[in-house]
């Protein structure tokens, strides 16, 4: 199972899921960890499937990554072979769950609001169960089901051609 670990949260969220944007004044490569002049910081946004914006889904699956000149491509292209969409999708699962109307919401109902079909919902879920350490309760209160684990999970849906 390939499974995205970007860092942190800020607890609002599932661990595996990114609900705020890295320090944008970091002058470092974010591959080789070289202190860069900020003349020589190269900055591009790159998909992520573990960062969930607090309010804006058109944000949903990009951060910005900083580099030196060698190693941009490189960490862009990595982004894109890292991508799993069942993570976004579980990720905007656990955003929709945490809206006020959606506290104790049944989890079709915070799938809708967070425009998930049933099949992708699924398919979230499965995704998570897979997880060495699934999700086990939702931010809005919703347990979320482990015993789906009895399907196969066959790898991530890549779709990340539209991320970049």
């Amino acid at each position: 199972m390939r499974e995205n670990h970007h860092g942190g949260t800020d607890g609002s969220g599932p661990p595996h899921v990114r609900m705020h944007p890295p320090d944008a004044s970091a002058q470092t490569c974010d591959h080789c960890l070289k202190e860069l002049p900020p003349d020589r910081v190269l900055v591009a946004v790159a998909p992520d499937s573990s960062v969930v914006h607090r309010s804006d889904p058109s944000l949903d699956g990009w951060r910005l990554v900083r580099a030196c000149a060698e190693h941009l491509t490189e960490l862009i292209d990595k982004a894109r072979a890292g991508w799993v969409e069942e993570q976004l999708w579980f990720g905007r699962l656990a955003r929709a769950s945490s809206a006020q109307e959606m506290r104790g919401a049944p989890l079709r109902q915070v799938a809708r609001q967070a425009s998930l079909s049933p099949e992708r919902l699924h398919q979230a879920l499965r995704w998570n169960a897979w997880r060495t350490e699934p999700t086990r309760q939702l931010p809005g209160g919703q347990l979320v089901p482990l015993a789906d684990t009895s399907l196969s999970w066959n790898g991530p849906t890549v779709t990340a051609a539209h991320h970049g």
